[in-house]
């Protein structure tokens, strides 16, 4: 029954629940900077107010501003590669509101690429330290600074140690000097897709006076094949493209359906921003650096139904501030990359 108008709303109730837990919150966070920052977060509108969500997390937002305090001095400190350090990647990806947040507030850049390098360092340090305790963690270091030296992309580089570590681990050597012949065969039994990750360490370990490991000539795949598969996958890229109507799942074919057709790496394609799209009349061309990408047939409706108009970023991830990542990528396009038909 109606009453008399003195009970506030139910999303009245929230906002003063909200307003209230944010002051006492605020309490535990110094010092007056990062009070007001958190304060400003309490208040901003991109923040929920209309569940117990947020006031039951708004102890754990308070923790995020005092831990940032403890590292910087100032708001103008806060920077990606200080969030990174302190957060990890991962970390930021489950405070995605926080990190939307100091974008706006604080006119935060960020850079994919960097994010990336920081994961990668991450999981390098890590599987380092599990090694540590082996005779022959200086000879994997030592390959490890070698590679650090190379314009090799992190992600590579923590293959390529990954797969020296377990030929070393599984040949019981106590240093890479004493790697031979017969240990290389045996690891590769049976398992040939370990030679490609091999190739760099046993090409540094010759150079170093160490043996020299033959890994067995490269498969080189029918150049025939490759390009029907190539193909196939794209004609079924385009096809369900064009039946698709979730925003997210046509944002992710869109962006695959780029890498297939123009043979990109899906990483460049990702971090199109706003600024490498050029629209003349009815030609739309993406900029990857100093080449042009002209879109048309499916792809362009494609890009023009399911494309950003808002934002920096062209395939904008959960987080605006962030891309699409391959792994999402891979979660909306696997009904292609098994093979089936999806709706015609």
């Amino acid at each position: 029954m109606p009453g008399g108008g003195a009970t506030p709303c139910r999303a009245c109730t929230f906002k003063r629940l909200v307003a209230r837990r944010v002051a006492e919150c605020a309490a535990i966070v110094e010092p007056a900077w990062a009070r007001a920052l958190f304060e400003a977060f309490g208040a901003w509108p991109g923040l929920a107010r209309d569940n117990a969500v947020t006031i039951r997390g708004m102890d754990a937002y308070a923790r995020f501003f005092a831990d940032l305090s403890a590292a910087c001095g100032g708001p103008e400190e806060v920077t990606q590669a200080r969030l990174l350090a302190l957060f990890s990647n991962e970390g930021l990806r489950r405070r995605v509101v926080v990190v939307r947040f100091l974008s706006a507030h604080l006119a935060l850049a960020w850079d994919q690429a960097t994010a990336d390098a920081a994961v990668e360092a991450r999981r390098i340090g890590a599987a380092m330290a599990a090694h540590a305790d082996r005779a022959w963690i200086a000879d994997l270091r030592a390959f490890h600074a070698h590679l650090a030296e190379s314009e090799v992309r992190p992600r590579t580089v923590r293959i390529y140690l990954m797969a020296a570590a377990g030929l070393l681990a599984a040949s019981g050597v106590d240093r890479a000097a004493g790697l031979r012949q017969a240990h290389a065969r045996r690891h590769l039994r049976g398992r040939r897709g370990r030679r490609v990750g091999l190739v760099r360490f046993a090409s540094w370990l010759a150079a170093t006076g160490g043996n020299r490991l033959l890994l067995g000539a490269k498969r080189r795949p029918c150049p025939r094949r490759r390009e029907r598969e190539v193909l196939r996958t794209c004609r079924t890229l385009l096809r369900v493209l064009a039946a698709a109507t979730d925003p997210r799942q046509g944002r992710a074919l869109v962006a695959a359906a780029i890498s297939a057709v123009h043979h990109l790496p899906l990483s460049r394609v990702l971090a199109l921003r706003r600024t490498d799209v050029t629209t003349t009349g009815e030609r739309t061309s993406l900029w990857t650096g100093d080449e042009e990408v002209a879109l048309d047939g499916p792809i362009a409706a494609g890009f023009e139904r399911f494309g950003s108009t808002s934002g920096a970023l062209v395939f904008p991830g959960r987080n605006p501030v962030q891309p699409l990542s391959p792994t999402s990528v891979a979660r909306h396009t696997r009904p292609v990359s098994k093979g089936k038909k999806g709706p015609s």
